[in-house]
């Protein structure tokens, strides 16, 4: 009987989605093949091989598995955390999402209050009891001056 009859097709779809990863990221990267492969063998203090990476790549090559300890040092070489979040359970992909989300969210608010029109327009807007907001008792000014989170 042929061996990848035995394969469990979940298995193999996750072993097809790594491969096809792998090679878009190793694709489109700014080193080539050959240099990732140097930097690899520097950070992890093996030979690397382009071949061993087009085995690791190859659909054909069933038994190349890249080794775990592989992707911290791929994640330097590529200056990249892509692949230790195209690993990661969805769970903590979405957590990571929200919170890229969040820092953008600050750095817009940040770089809105920073704006010389928007703070003259609102500082002036509310009698001096309401200075405050509800709630948190940090003074508007503060919050506009970005001395404060916006968040």
């Amino acid at each position: 009987m042929i061996e990848h009859e035995h394969r469990d097709p979940r298995r193999a779809e996750a072993d097809a989605a790594l491969r096809a990863f792998l090679t878009e990221t190793f694709r489109k990267h700014r080193l080539s093949r050959p240099q990732i492969a140097e930097r690899l063998s520097e950070l992890l203090g093996e030979k690397v091989s382009t071949s061993r990476l087009d085995s690791f790549t190859a659909s054909t090559k069933v038994s190349a598995r890249m080794p775990a300890y592989f992707l911290r040092a791929i994640s330097v070489a590529l200056d990249s955390d892509e692949i230790l979040l195209f690993l990661a359970r969805p769970r903590l992909r979405k957590q990571i999402e929200l919170a890229e989300q969040l820092r953008e969210l600050r750095r817009l608010c940040d770089e809105l209050l920073r704006m010389p029109a928007l703070n003259a327009k609102h500082s002036h807007s509310l009698p001096a009891e309401k200075s405050k907001v509800p709630g948190n008792g940090i003074p508007a000014d503060e919050k506009r001056n970005g001395k404060a989170a916006c968040a």
